[in-house]
């Protein structure tokens, strides 16, 4: 089984004991925590575009040389498409070859270019914010559209729309890359003044962005097709410590008292711990979490429950009969 380690950046990248917390962080690693996407068991422990030039139509798209157009052949085989891109999210690319991919004749070429290009809008010259422009009113393809307006969003600082999270007062925004792939590079963007920074990353998809109340705490689900998990992270950038990774499905078994006795993770064939958070508390200190895992038996479990960010600890367990992730617990209210 292959092992990988998560990676935090920097100092900016922080647990969240702020405010009213005053324990001292420590991270810790669950064992359904980072898992690659397919694999809930693998731990992980995230040239120049002339403004004028826009294709009009597939076949009419610009080319770039033939021997651009084999690298990428080579890099996204030909037939993938924005859906199944994975593995090369990650990858590094040189500059010059992906402004030219902006003009290849395959709409998943300028589609994968514009994403790589956005970890670095500062490094874009006023010809490519140009073509990029162009692009998100032009380009034949729906989803090379979107992702260059999304991108403009990015350039323009501007961040608006579905695929970045606010904080209550606007100042701040968080967002991913990659939104039309089904699993994405697991990264997370934090924009400040017009400034972005990758504050965390893991191996896994990044699925939910969610700022607290207060805008300093920001809770990220992550995981796959089968698995997610939670990490809550200090979007103020003023500590020193590593995101929070609470194991809450192991704390929901861990307590006799949540009426799950007896069952022990080792003996489940094909536990699948998912957990999504559902929202946080109006004082940014607690939230509630939906989750579900499998049993021996091959049966799946349902709850919520409600995680104490400052003491570390779920407070309150709702056992359910159904999937409660699009739901709330009866009379639940903060």
């Amino acid at each position: 089984m292959r092992r990988f380690g998560a990676t935090f950046i920097g100092a900016s990248l922080l647990l969240v004991v702020l405010g009213s917390c005053n324990a001292s962080p420590t991270a810790r690693f669950a064992k359904s925590a980072l898992a690659s996407p397919e694999n809930s068991n693998a731990l992980i422990v995230a040239p120049h575009i002339e403004a004028s030039v826009s294709p009009t139509t597939e076949t009419s798209a610009p080319s770039a040389p033939a021997a651009e157009q084999d690298e990428w052949s080579g890099i996204l085989p030909e037939g993938i498409v924005p859906y199944d891109v994975f593995e090369q999210q990650s990858e590094s690319y040189d500059q010059a070859l992906l402004v030219s991919g902006l003009q290849n004749s395959r709409a998943v070429v300028r589609w994968f270019c514009l994403n790589k290009l956005a970890e670095n809008p500062d490094g874009l010259g006023s010809a490519e914010v140009s073509g990029i422009k162009r692009m998100a009113e032009e380009d034949p393809d729906d989803e090379v559209r979107q992702a260059a307006k999304f991108v403009m969003e990015i350039v323009g600082k501007t961040y608006r729309g579905e695929a970045f999270a606010h904080p209550a007062d606007g100042k701040r925004a968080a967002y991913r890359l990659f939104q039309e792939a089904r699993f994405n590079d697991g990264r997370v963007w934090l924009a400040t003044d017009g400034k972005s920074r990758l504050i965390f990353e893991s191996g896994a998809s990044v699925t939910q962005l969610l700022f607290s109340p207060d805008g300093k705490k920001l809770a990220v689900g992550y995981g796959g097709r089968i698995w997610n998990a939670i990490a809550v992270l200090d979007a103020t950038g003023s500590g020193s410590a590593a995101p929070e990774l609470p194991d809450l499905i192991g704390m929901v078994l861990g307590n006799p008292e949540n009426g799950y006795n007896g069952i022990k993770i080792e003996d489940i064939p094909r536990f699948d711990p998912y957990v999504t958070i559902k929202s946080w508390s109006p004082d940014s200190r607690k939230f509630l979490f939906a989750y579900q895992f499998g049993d021996k038996d091959f049966n799946t479990q349902y709850g919520f429950g409600v995680y104490d960010v400052c003491d570390k600890k779920v407070t309150k367990v709702y056992k359910m009969e159904t999937d409660g992730r699009d739901t709330a617990p009866e009379g639940f209210h903060w």
